[in-house]
């Protein structure tokens, strides 16, 4: 079932792009089988993006030998391009995946390679250690999987500030256009009586 579960995320990862027609696509760079992760450090997160329609996203990690997730962080800009995950504790293994998701509608963006997680102070079989990005957020994950755990971080959600800027400027726009058909009444029935009833004008 776990290897139907991921052939599933593939699939779902790749296949909105190619019907798509656009050159649309968001590639996790590190961490990499040859740039693992390691406890006790600030590790380096890297990706490239021309994703189109998406402006953020949520990144878990999942393993393919043991059932769980972790909940990295939520609101992830896609414009970022980086991000630094310091590893508190969390459960080191050679079977990691980073995942690029919106993980209220399940849809998988993105998937790394397979990477390691290494204890602190030891040295990777292969390659080195994903640097820090310099200048880049930082989220802080701790412990291992907990089905009830939050992210470790959320950030503002892109979506929700330009929501309240595109209906701030709704109600201005639909104020100011009640204002205006107001205006354009007021001479209608001006020019009404102007024409048609100047009897009833001399009245007032």
């Amino acid at each position: 079932m776990r290897c139907v579960a991921w052939a599933l995320a593939v699939v779902m990862a790749v296949v909105p792009a190619v019907l798509g027609g656009t050159p649309t696509y968001l590639k996790i760079k590190t961490p990499s089988p040859q740039h693992p992760w390691q406890i006790g450090q600030t590790n380096g997160l890297s990706w490239v993006s021309a994703f189109e329609g998406v402006s953020q996203f949520d990144i878990e990690l999942a393993r393919l030998k043991t059932d769980g997730l972790l909940f990295v962080a939520r609101n992830v800009s896609i414009s970022w391009s980086n991000l630094n995950v310091h590893l508190d504790n969390v459960p080191i293994g050679d079977d990691y995946y980073v995942l690029f998701l919106d993980s209220t509608h399940g849809n998988v963006y993105s998937m790394s390679e397979r990477f390691s997680i290494v204890a602190a102070g030891s040295t990777p079989t292969s390659g080195t250690v994903a640097t820090a990005n310099a200048g880049a957020n930082e989220v802080t994950l701790k412990g291992g999987p907990n089905p009830t755990a939050q992210f470790a971080h959320t950030f503002v959600s892109e979506n929700s500030a330009l929501g309240g800027w595109r209906n701030e400027w709704v109600s201005r726009g639909v104020g100011l256009g009640m204002g205006a058909l107001g205006v354009v009444v007021g001479f209608s029935l001006i020019f009404y009586y102007v024409l048609f009833k100047p009897g009833m004008i001399n009245s007032f």
